[in-house]
């Protein structure tokens, strides 16, 4: 289940989902505007159709975190969060960190990939992984977001769909080599109103809850969570 303290953001993720799941062995795109909330949907995401697996979400920029997205960028951190996640889920063991060439973490990276794929379909499941912020990869410098994608294999093992985002993705598209399709391009709305209504009223100080100010307020975010 979603978290509770978050805006409903329900009937998208049941578009969402249908997509990912019509999509075995691809790559989907997730755009949104600053603010929308996209990092949050990634990194709090459940989900609503018991058919599939939520691997989780590697986002290069992660709020509150100790590194920067340079660091989170590299192709190595994101090896090692892959390798320690799918070892997790496929033994409950720790993973062994060592050092690794460019090349090795390219192929084992389709190594893990295909475990995870081969591990959702022999329990009837459908695996989804999240890779949030190409964004700040490719802010990161030159041939930064290259090297991070350059690990990711151009095709994906069946009962896997990986989902990359960032804001825009006809700026990241060049770099993507053809990973993801343009009709496998999807844009997060904003918040309905009703979503943002509720969620101001279940935020709001009861004193402070009353139907003028939760207007003015909502009309000012815009449907902008981060308002």
């Amino acid at each position: 289940e979603a978290p509770t303290d978050l805006a409903d953001r329900s009937l998208f993720q049941q578009t969402f989902e249908v997509a990912i799941k019509a999509n075995p062995g691809k790559y989907l795109f997730l755009q949104a505007g600053h603010g929308l909330g996209k990092t949050t949907f990634c990194r709090t995401y459940r989900p609503m159709d018991p058919g599939l697996l939520n691997v989780g979400a590697y986002c290069v920029y992660e709020p509150g975190g100790v590194f920067t997205p340079v660091h989170r960028a590299q192709p190595d951190v994101f090896f090692d969060w892959l390798l320690t996640t799918a070892t997790d889920l496929l033994t409950g063991k720790g993973a062994r960190k060592e050092k690794r060439s460019y090349s090795q973490l390219a192929t084992e990276t389709v190594q893990l990939l295909r475990l995870l794929a081969e591990h959702a379909g022999k329990n009837g499941k459908h695996a989804v992984i999240y890779v949030d912020g190409l964004n700040e990869a490719s802010d990161a410098g030159d041939g930064v977001l290259g090297s991070l994608l350059g690990v990711l294999p151009m095709t994906l093992p069946p009962h896997l769909t990986v989902v990359l985002t960032a804001p825009n993705f006809d700026l990241i598209a060049p770099q993507l080599g053809g990973r993801v399709r343009s009709d496998n391009v999807h844009a997060l709305p904003p918040l309905t109103r009703t979503a943002s209504t509720n969620y101001c009223r279940h935020r709001l100080l009861r004193a402070l809850d009353n139907p003028s100010l939760v207007d003015r307020i909502c009309d000012k975010a815009a449907g902008h969570p981060l308002y």
